[in-house]
C-alpha cells in the first residue's frame, strides 16, 4: 500500500469513515417517516370519509359499524406499542362469544351471524404488528418451512373461490341451486388468512419476558373452557347452565382443551417443576381426557385429539408408562364393552344405531356397519372433486350440497356441510387444494419435530415443543371425522372460529419458543451450514528425532 493510501486510511480511523456502510443517514429516514405518516393519514382520513357516508345511508346498523372500525383504528394504534402484551390477552380471552351485527346469513339459513372476539381481536392483533413493522422494523420474519405452504394454500382457497363465482355451476341459472352470498365466499377465505396470519404473528412477536406469560394463558384458556363445558347439558355448549350462561364460550372448544392434555401431560412426565407440581398438571390432563373419553365417547373427534396428544408424549418421553396406560384403557374398554359400543361404534359408524335408523331407512339404503351419514359424505366428496376439479369454493358446499346431495341426484346427504375437514376440503377446492392443506400440514409437523429434537434437554420449552407436536398431530387426525382446524361457516361457522385457532396459535408459540432459544432451520436440521473443508498443513519436522 503507497504512502498517501495508508495516510488516508489512518485519518479514516481516527475521523470515522462512513462511505461504504450500509446504513442510511438520518435525514433520510425522517423524510421516509414523514411520508408514511402523510401517506396513513390520506388513506385514513379517505376511508373514514367515504364509511362515513355509507354508514349514514345504512341507518342504525351502518352507524354501529362505523363506531366499531373508529375504535378499532384506535386499538390498533394503541396495541401497536403493547404488541405482546394484546397477543397474550387475545390468547386468554379469544375463546368468549361475544358478537357484532349480522354481515351474512349462515347455519343452515338459521340466521345472521356477526364478528366474534376472535375475529375482531386478530384482525387489530395483525393490523398492529403490519402497523409496527411499517414505522418501527423489527428485523426480518423467522424463516421456517412454513411460509410456502402457507401462501399456497391460501392462494387456491382464492383461486377456487373466485373460479366458482366467475364460472357458476350451470344448476344455478337454472334455478335449482341458490347462489351463495358473496360475503359467505369472502368470510370463509379471511379466516383462513386470520388463522395462518395469528401462526406467524405468535412466532415473531413472543419476547423472552413475556413467554412464560404466553404459556400462562394458553393453559388458563384450556382449563377454563373445560370447567364451562361442565356447566352443559352437551359437550358442544348448546344448552348452557350455571356460570356458562353469562359468559359464553365455544361450541368447538376441544381444541385448547386438547392440546393444554398435551402440554400439562409433557410437562409432568419431563420432570419439570416439582413433584407437587407435576402431579396437579398429570391429574388435571387425564381429568379432561377423561371426561371426554368416558362421559362423552360418542364424540369421537374430541377425545381421539387428546388421546392421540397423550400418547405421543408419553412414548416419546416414557415408554414404559406409555404401555401401563394402554393396558388401563383397554381395561376400561373391556369392562364397559357395551357401553362403548353403543356411544362409540353404533351412534357413529352404524345406520341401525341411533344416529342414522331413519335416514337410511328413508333412502332405501342397506342397513350395516358403516352405512352412515359420514361414509356417504365421504363418498360424495370424491364425487365432487371429479365433477368440479378446481371445487365448489369456500362456503358453497351449503348450496350445491342441497341439490347434489338429495335422493334424486347422488343420494349422499342434504346436510350443510361435509362434517369433516379433509371432505370439506375435497368438495370445496379440490384435489389440488387437498394437497395443499396436506403440505401444510406436513410442514407444521416437521417444524415442530426438527425444533423439539434441536432443544436442549429439561428445558420447559422442549416439553412443551413436544406437547404442540403430538396435539396438532392429535387434532389432525380427529378432525377427519368432524370438527374443522378451519370452520365452515355454515357448520359451527363465525362462533367456532374462537376455539379452532388456537391450534395455529399454539404451533406459532411453539416455533416462537425455538426462536427464542436461538435455533433457526439450519441450526436445527443442518442443512444449510457449510462445514469447514480439511485443508493439509506441513509441518517443519523437529530438529534431533529421527
Amino acid at each position: 500500500m503507497s504512502k498517501a493510501r495508508e495516510e488516508f486510511y489512518d485519518e479514516a480511523t481516527i475521523w470515522g469513515d462512513d462511505s461504504d456502510r450500509p446504513v442510511r443517514d438520518l435525514i433520510s429516514q425522517g423524510a421516509e417517516q414523514k411520508l408514511k405518516l402523510l401517506g396513513s393519514a390520506l388513506v385514513i382520513g379517505t376511508a373514514l370519509g367515504i364509511g362515513g357516508v355509507l354508514a349514514s345511508g345504512a341507518g342504525t346498523k351502518g352507524l354501529i359499524w362505523l363506531a366499531i372500525v373508529v375504535l378499532g383504528m384506535v386499538g390498533v394504534i394503541t396495541v401497536a406499542s403493547y404488541l405482546e402484551v394484546g397477543v397474550t390477552l387475545f390468547i386468554a380471552a379469544c375463546w368468549f362469544l361475544f358478537k357484532t351485527p349480522g354481515l351474512a346469513q349462515g347455519q343452515g339459513g338459521g340466521g345472521e351471524q356477526g364478528l366474534a372476539l376472535s375475529q375482531i381481536g386478530l384482525v387489530l392483533l395483525l393490523s398492529a404488528w403490519g402497523l409496527r413493522r411499517l414505522f418501527r422494523p423489527d428485523g426480518k420474519l423467522f424463516r421456517t418451512p412454513l411460509t410456502a405452504p402457507i401462501f399456497a394454500y391460501l392462494f387456491i382457497c382464492a383461486w377456487s373461490t373466485i373460479h366458482s363465482l366467475l364460472f357458476p355451476d350451470s344448476n344455478i341459472e337454472r334455478g335449482l341451486i341458490t347462489a351463495t352470498p358473496i360475503a359467505v365466499n369472502v368470510l370463509e377465505n379471511i379466516l383462513r388468512v386470520l388463522a395462518l396470519g395469528g401462526l406467524l404473528l405468535v412466532a415473531n412477536v413472543v419476547t423472552p419476558r413475556g413467554k412464560g406469560r404466553m404459556a400462562a394463558m394458553f393453559i388458563a384458556a384450556g382449563v377454563l373452557l373445560f370447567l364451562f363445558s361442565l356447566q352443559t347439558k352437551t359437550n358442544n355448549m348448546d344448552h348452557p347452565v350455571g356460570l356458562a350462561r353469562y359468559v359464553p364460550g365455544q361450541g368447538y372448544g376441544a381444541f385448547p382443551q386438547m392440546m393444554i392434555v398435551g402440554v400439562l401431560a409433557a410437562l409432568a412426565v419431563s420432570g419439570i417443576g416439582k413433584r407437587w407440581q407435576q402431579a396437579v398438571m398429570l391429574t388435571v390432563a387425564l381429568t379432561i381426557f377423561g371426561w371426554a373419553f368416558v362421559r362423552n365417547a360418542e364424540w369421537v373427534s374430541g377425545w381421539l385429539a387428546g388421546g392421540l396428544a397423550l400418547a405421543i408424549v408419553v412414548f416419546n418421553a416414557r415408554r414404559k408408562l406409555f404401555w401401563i396406560g394402554v393396558g388401563v384403557i383397554a381395561a376400561i374398554v373391556l369392562l364397559n364393552f357395551g357401553y362403548f359400543w353403543d356411544k362409540f361404534y353404533k351412534m357413529n359408524f352404524y345406520a341401525g344405531g341411533h344416529m342414522n335408523w331413519g335416514v337410511a331407512t328413508l333412502r332405501g339404503q342397506e342397513i350395516g356397519a358403516l352405512e352412515n351419514d359420514r361414509s356417504r359424505m365421504l363418498r360424495a366428496a370424491f364425487q365432487y372433486a371429479d365433477a368440479f376439479p378446481l371445487g365448489v369454493g369456500l362456503g358453497n358446499y351449503k348450496n350445491y350440497n342441497h341439490h347434489y346431495g338429495s335422493p334424486t341426484v347422488w343420494n349422499s346427504t342434504t346436510f350443510t356441510s361435509a362434517h369433516g375437514t379433509y371432505a370439506q376440503t375435497l368438495s370445496e377446492l379440490g384435489w389440488l387444494g387437498l394437497l395443499a392443506l396436506l403440505w401444510l400440514q406436513g410442514a407444521t409437523l416437521m417444524t415442530l419435530y426438527r425444533f423439539w429434537r434441536a432443544l436442549p434437554t429439561g428445558t420447559w420449552e422442549k416439553a412443551w415443543l413436544l406437547a404442540t407436536y403430538a396435539g396438532c398431530w392429535g387434532i389432525f387426525a380427529a378432525t377427519f371425522l368432524g370438527d374443522y382446524i378451519f370452520p365452515s361457516y355454515h357448520n359451527g361457522a363465525m362462533a367456532s372460529f374462537g376455539g379452532t385457532v388456537y391450534v395455529w396459535l399454539f404451533a406459532g408459540f411453539g416455533i416462537g419458543l425455538a426462536r427464542l432459544r436461538g435455533l433457526t432451520w439450519a441450526s436445527a436440521t443442518g442443512k444449510g451450514i457449510k462445514k469447514p473443508r480439511p485443508q493439509a498443513h506441513w509441518v517443519r519436522p523437529t530438529e534431533g528425532r529421527p
